[in-house]
């Protein structure tokens, strides 16, 4: 399961059942395969925090019988997410541990979108309002549940005040059904960023960690940074991901700036939209979109990412032909995690 050498900054917890998970082994009951702790073929990996206890994961597997018990099992959790027992579970859980003056407002859960990184998965969002001295904020909790044959895996992550990132959590759960898979645990890293990253600041104010393989062009005033994955002949086109700003001559809102791209997608004759939902982007709410189009150059295979700041967008893109766009889409998913934008 994760490892210390998988979560370069967050920091090792003593493991806790978080309490949405503990929901779920209350609303399904005699499934040792729900619960990893208590089952001899189970394993629970090290728990992780970080930003002051606003953030946490925890992950775990269990090898069921057979294939179809892990089926069965998954089945299961599917149904009993999109339920009110685990809802109401949650509440009463979280009302237990509350300070006084914290008030619990109804738990509602959203299913998100599968991953392809196992045979199957469910993932669903559980969103927790809450108010305590006339402030609002909502604790929002990812369950990812993975089979890979008669193996079934859990992610759970938590974060306060906006949703855990879905590209950390891709990440992340990339590497739990790598585990499952039986690929080798990283090694643990000493470097100030993981082994074969270099961290890049660009004069544009954006700064991320890109592996040492790619190749960087700064961005200057016509044009926006580039960061080519691939090396020069590498083939007809090299796969890059560009980072760049925009400024109107008024401030523009989050909606605003999705709305108009979104206008623009529908535009493109021919293209295809495989993914379009809210998303974060260097902490800040964000929108995502991967799309398929001829743009005049080929079918290529983009995901574009967006936040506002300041009233100004700025905009992440990966492209890539579309037959190696999923080789890449693992480390362009980790890099997405690292970007900042200076204040």
């Amino acid at each position: 399961m994760l490892t210390s050498s998988d979560m370069y900054g967050y920091t090792a917890e003593p493991t806790d059942n978080a309490e949405g998970n503990s929901s779920l082994d209350d609303c399904i009951k005699d499934n040792p395969l729900v619960k990893p702790g208590d089952n001899p073929r189970g394993v629970e990996g090290t728990d992780f925090g970080k930003d002051d206890g606003n953030v946490h994961v925890g992950s775990g597997a269990a090898l069921a019988e057979k294939e179809a018990d892990a089926e069965k099992a998954l089945s299961a959790i599917e149904t009993t997410l999109a339920g009110q027992c685990v809802k109401d579970g949650l509440k009463a859980a979280i009302e237990d541990d509350a300070p006084r003056g914290l008030r619990v407002g109804d738990v509602s859960t959203s299913a998100l979108p599968s991953l392809d990184v196992t045979d199957d998965s469910v993932v669903t969002r559980l969103t927790v309002p809450m108010t305590a001295l006339g402030d609002d904020a909502s604790l929002y909790l990812d369950l990812t549940y993975l089979r890979e044959g008669r193996t079934l895996g859990g992610l759970v992550t938590l974060q306060t005040g906006s949703p855990f990132p879905d590209a950390e959590r891709i990440r992340l759960a990339t590497l739990v059904g790598d585990r499952m898979r039986g690929k080798e645990m990283n090694f643990p890293d000493s470097d100030p960023s993981p082994t074969g990253y270099s961290t890049f600041s660009d004069p544009s104010g954006v700064s991320m960690e890109h592996p040492n393989s790619w190749t960087v062009e700064p961005s200057n005033s016509d044009d926006p940074v580039v960061l080519f994955i691939d090396p020069p002949g590498a083939g007809p086109f090299r796969r890059n991901v560009n980072i760049l700003t925009q400024s109107g001559p008024a401030p523009v809102t989050l909606d605003e700036y999705t709305a108009l791209s979104l206008e623009q997608f529908d535009d493109v004759a021919g293209s295809t939209i495989f993914e379009s939902r809210a998303t974060t982007l260097a902490g800040l709410p964000g929108y995502r979109v991967s799309y398929q189009a001829d743009l005049g150059s080929g079918e290529l295979r983009f995901l574009s990412v967006w936040t506002i700041q300041g009233g100004d967008a700025w905009l992440v893109t990966y492209s890539s032909e579309p037959d190696r766009y999923e080789d890449g889409l693992p480390e362009v998913e980790r890099f997405l995690t690292t970007v900042e934008l200076a204040s």
